[in-house]
């Protein structure tokens, strides 16, 4: 594959597809050329990455990255050289995310040059009514500040220094995480469900078929609350802890 300039994002309610847009942007404002924006799932790990420029963005999710992100990362075939970036959108912390990333890099012989992490409204938090939706604008206002910065910097090949990586947070939380992929059996579905497969189009792993006009999980979630938030029927639960709580779509993206 190549390519001057690729972006390989995850995103669950479009945070870090925002990310995604804003750091393309910049790149092709500058007139460094044409920026290839790429979800993960939909990337062929087989193909050699050929670029001069390469963003990994994604959220943290349980203080690391997504069980997809590690996965794929691991597969990537990335030319010795290439600039390499990582940027975390984050509801409170980034944790180990960016270390994480640049232990994968560094077993693969390749280098990550820069990393951000940017504060961006918890669709968890948000689902769960912990988080007030009054506080969202805001908080991506701010966001978008922040990654227009952080695409400067990337549009100069800035380098920074990576976080260490934290032992003790990554024994608290990696069981949790691998345990993540059969979470959606608390999921389950209201009557008033009219089938309109959004839940479907909006799962970033694929996880979410139609049986009979209702979804059926497959047990491979990333936990990113992408069903939830997008149903317009608030039909989606998990168990009872989202019953009437508000949901969470970035409206930028």
């Amino acid at each position: 594959m190549k390519d001057k300039h690729v972006i390989l994002y995850f995103t669950g309610t479009h945070n870090s597809l925002m990310a995604a847009d804003i750091i393309g942007e910049a790149i092709e404002k500058q007139g460094l050329g044409e920026c290839r924006k790429l979800a993960l799932s939909q990337f062929n790990t087989k193909e050699m990455l050929d670029a001069e420029t390469l963003g990994i963005v994604c959220p943290v999710y349980f203080w690391g990255l997504p069980n997809l992100v590690r996965e794929t990362v691991k597969k990537l075939q990335i030319k010795t050289g290439t600039y390499i970036y990582g940027v975390i959108t984050m509801g409170s912390s980034a944790g180990n995310a960016l270390p994480e990333l640049k232990r994968l890099l560094d077993g693969k012989g390749n280098t990550l040059s820069y990393g951000a992490a940017v504060k961006c409204p918890d669709n968890y938090s948000t689902v769960m009514g912990m988080q007030k939706t009054d506080k969202h604008e805001k908080i991506l206002q701010e966001a978008k500040e922040a990654l227009k910065g952080i695409g400067a910097d990337i549009c100069q090949k800035t380098s920074n220094s990576i976080p260490k990586f934290h032992k003790m947070t990554e024994m608290l939380f990696s069981s949790y995480r691998r345990s993540l992929a059969k979470q959606d059996k608390k999921f389950y579905v209201e009557e008033n469900c009219n089938g309109c497969g959004i839940c479907v189009k909006n799962c970033p792993v694929a996880n979410i078929r139609m049986e009979d006009g209702k979804p059926e999980w497959q047990h491979n979630c990333e936990f990113c609350v992408a069903c939830i938030s997008y149903c317009p029927k608030f039909a989606i639960e998990i168990k009872r802890k989202t019953k009437g709580k508000p949901r969470y779509q970035n409206p930028f993206s």
